[in-house]
């Protein structure tokens, strides 16, 4: 199956998943890009908007448990250094609940959508934008401003757990 870095990449369109007669459109938010990143790592093909609908709507609390059961909480770098996500880890912005998600495309860069205000760089509403490291704004030894100056934890979720939770959600399989 593809590495989920290598599927962190712009998507086309709005998804759109029908729900009886009616069309529902499903927006590139920040999880649900997430999820559907992870998906395509998980099953080597994209998520389309039925199978979307039906597992991942409820995309903030499915981030949400990941960042508690297998993030782990990542410090600021000493002295003014970059830090080193190891690539295809899954980024949360964490308080309580998964206030923010994307993706390490490599060990330094970050790619996901809506990051308007989590970075110092522009993002942009319903768009996909990638930041370095370095636009991370760090508060202290553990913590890091998001949106609104929201302070949050950052988690790293390895790719492999989060894959993994994906593919339980999509099968049924039970949690481990």
């Amino acid at each position: 199956m593809p590495d989920l870095a290598d599927v962190a990449l712009p998507f086309p369109a709005q998804l759109v998943a029908q729900m009886g007669a009616a069309n529902m459109p499903i927006p590139w938010a920040c999880h649900n890009a997430t999820l559907a990143w992870i998906f395509h790592a998980e099953f080597g093909r994209a998520v389309n908007g039925v199978e979307f609908a039906t597992h991942f709507l409820s995309a903030g609390p499915i981030l949400t448990a990941l960042a508690q059961q297998k993030g782990v909480k990542l410090a600021s770098p000493s002295g003014g250094a970059q830090a080193v996500i190891p690539k295809g880890s899954v980024l949360i912005f964490f308080n309580g609940t998964a206030k923010h998600s994307c993706v390490m495309k490599e060990a330094h860069l970050i790619v996901g959508y809506n990051q308007t205000t989590w970075f110092n760089g522009k993002g942009g509403d319903h768009s996909f934008s990638m930041h370095s490291t370095r636009e991370i704004r760090w508060q202290g030894s553990g913590s890091a401003v998001g949106a609104n100056g929201e302070v949050c934890s950052l988690v790293a979720v390895p790719q492999s757990a989060a894959k993994l939770r994906v593919r339980q959600i999509v099968t049924g399989a039970q949690l481990t």
